[in-house]
């Protein structure tokens, strides 16, 4: 083993031990918050009317953190926000659980309750990684989604089309746990109409380290989740550089080769049944 790999997990080890001790001293994670932004994009065309996006990501139904009440309870606040778009950001569930044979929390319920989700333009979802370990029942997830109008995206770019006659388009790229690579990027961003204003998620950032200096030209803003920020502030950087994020990816708003974007700290948690940083979602208004 070499020293900087010893290094790096003596590190990550002491700031799990410091995020323990935050642990046990009881520190509150508050109430879920729904944080504004209002964004400038460059690539948003002046002629186009503004555009209200709720954006959410990590539910993580199913850890002892998030039940189905609390996923109903984020839908209704979510609803509230009458956004004109609604973005899913992958993790409706927690993996863990599905392999360890634990029944509390169930597909067709989860499915059910954010089939719940309406938006003028319509609710456009990507999965995570911990939902695509979940593939033999993400058919019947799909379906359930499907059914209420929302889309899915996989490596696959959403014409929406508005009523003065403009457009805008939503990208969804598949999970980097899948495989998934920038040329998969590409070949989804080459699937947008030209001139076509471009909201591009996908569940893990990472992916956005390696976007080209041509390619957010067509990009008027990237989301994304997986990080929680580091879930327990204490360790937020150790975990996410444990995990590979660039750290200008960790969480909250950043600026990558000339466009904008967001990582949200999300509204669940994984691994850890703790998390000091409040559960969030984000209501975007671009412009």
């Amino acid at each position: 083993m070499s020293i900087t790999t010893v290094l790096i997990r003596s590190a990550f080890s002491a700031a799990l031990l410091v995020g323990a001790t935050a642990m046990a001293s009881g520190s509150d994670y508050g109430e879920l918050r729904a944080n504004s932004h209002d964004v400038q994009a460059t690539q948003w065309p002046d002629n186009l009317a503004s555009l209200k996006v709720s954006f959410f990501a990590d539910p993580h139904v199913g850890s002892a953190f998030t039940s189905q009440s609390d996923l109903d309870a984020l839908v209704k606040s979510i609803n509230r926000q009458k956004a004109d778009v609604i973005i899913g950001g992958g993790d409706y569930i927690v993996a863990a659980l599905y392999f360890k044979g634990e029944t509390d929390f169930d597909i067709e319920d989860i499915a059910n309750s954010l089939a719940q989700l309406k938006a003028r333009d319509g609710v456009y979802f990507v999965l995570g990684n911990h939902d695509e370990v979940m593939s033999r029942d993400m058919a019947k997830f799909r379906t359930i989604l499907g059914n209420s109008g929302i889309t899915v995206l996989e490596n696959e770019a959403a014409v929406i089309e508005r009523s003065d006659g403009s457009q805008y388009c939503v990208a969804g790229v598949r999970d980097k746990s899948v495989g998934t690579t920038i040329d998969d990027i590409t070949r989804t961003l080459n699937g947008v109409p030209e001139n076509c204003p471009t909201l591009l998620v996908t569940h893990d950032p990472s992916l956005f380290k390696d976007i080209s200096k041509e390619q957010p030209s067509r990009i008027a803003f990237m989301m994304a989740g997986h990080t929680h920020c580091g879930q327990i502030s204490a360790v937020a950087y150790a975990a996410n550089f444990f995990h590979k994020i660039p750290a200008k990816f960790h969480g909250g708003r950043f600026t990558h080769e000339g466009s904008e974007g967001i990582v949200t700290c999300g509204t669940g948690l994984s691994s850890v049944d703790y998390r000091d940083i409040p559960p969030q979602y984000e209501v975007l208004k671009i412009r």
